[in-house]
């Protein structure tokens, strides 16, 4: 699916036969995304409204040095992602996942607390649940966007919580690095050394 959005200028999608979108490929991956988390939720919606979701109230954000939620940031900034919710049910098995895409709606990165050993059992209706993430943002410069999921298990396709695309946005900048080519920062050291023969 990566691959095509980076090919494609026009994305059809049919479901049961019946198209339902047809345009932009990044929105008609979104779109597709959501149809997928939809069918494994018995037809509740992904995104969550005032009156069909389990999520009563959501806070998401992304810290560095202080700064709340940056615009710009340099390439490698260490930062702090949080995730703060309350449900209106009983969760059995909470799973706060995010992903990191570009500018073309490609995903840079994404993992979750399930794949990092720090789900949560057991969150009781109007319990405060707060994850946090901490990373470096090794990636090229250029613009990129945030989005969570909060579902049970090893990803959002069985039970789905939530899925939101583009929650935050923020741009990198290369400062005080060598230059580099291709998607992401990874710091090399070299070493050139003459041994002196004839």
């Amino acid at each position: 699916l990566e691959f095509r959005k980076t090919v494609c200028t026009r994305v059809l999608i049919l479901e049961k036969g019946r198209l339902v979108f047809d345009g932009d490929p990044v929105e008609g991956f979104r779109h597709y995304m959501q149809i997928i988390a939809d069918s494994g939720t018995s037809g509740e919606a992904v995104l969550p409204t005032q009156n069909d979701s389990a999520v009563d109230n959501l806070s998401v954000s992304m810290k560095h040095k202080g700064q709340i939620n940056p615009k710009l940031l340099p390439v490698g900034a260490s930062v702090e992602i949080e995730i703060s919710v309350r449900f209106k049910t009983d969760i059995p098995d909470l799973t706060a996942g995010f992903h990191i895409d570009d500018a073309r709606g490609i995903r840079a990165f994404g993992t979750n607390s399930f794949h990092l050993g720090n789900s949560l059992k057991n969150v009781r209706a109007g319990e405060r649940v707060n994850v946090s993430f901490s990373l470096p943002l090794n990636f090229s410069a250029g613009k990129y966007s945030l989005g969570i999921a909060l579902h049970e298990g090893d990803n959002h396709v069985g039970r789905n919580y939530l899925w939101k695309d583009g929650v935050l946005s923020f741009e990198l900048e290369r400062l005080g690095l060598p230059k580099f080519e291709g998607a992401a920062w990874i710091p090399v050291q070299s070493r050139s050394e003459k041994d002196g023969g004839s």
